[in-house]
């Protein structure tokens, strides 16, 4: 069956240091090429992206980050910053947080559901 009138697909990509799903709009891109990372902007260079949320991108917390990137994440903190810090205001204050920075739902369900209050 196909989609109501008026409702267009959007795109989800998953963060790889939160884990958090959000439209491609509201994340970077980087792309592995032979000498590290290059962001990707414009999201059209080749080969497999990975994406970061901004809000993880100026995150204190480097362990997620090395994680995810093994030994090139001081390269990659490098390149993520001067990409948040490239934005204008306006669209840098518009951009979601890390889902770090919020309750899991499990606590949050946990806290509003009144037959776990029995």
């Amino acid at each position: 069956m196909s989609a109501p009138a008026g409702t267009r697909h959007v795109p989800m990509r998953r963060c790889v240091v939160c884990r958090a799903s959000r439209p491609r709009a509201e994340l970077l891109r980087l792309v592995r090429i032979d000498e590290g990372y290059r962001l990707d902007p414009a999201r059209r260079l080749g080969g497999r992206g990975t994406w970061v949320c901004a809000g993880c991108a100026t995150e204190p917390n480097d362990k997620r980050l090395r994680q995810a990137f093994a030994g090139q994440a001081q390269e990659v903190r490098a390149l993520l910053h001067a990409a948040v810090s490239a934005l204008p205001q306006a669209a840098a204050s518009a951009l979601p947080e890390p889902a770090s920075a919020h309750a899991s739902p499990a606590a949050q369900g946990a806290a509003g559901n009144p037959a776990s209050e029995a």
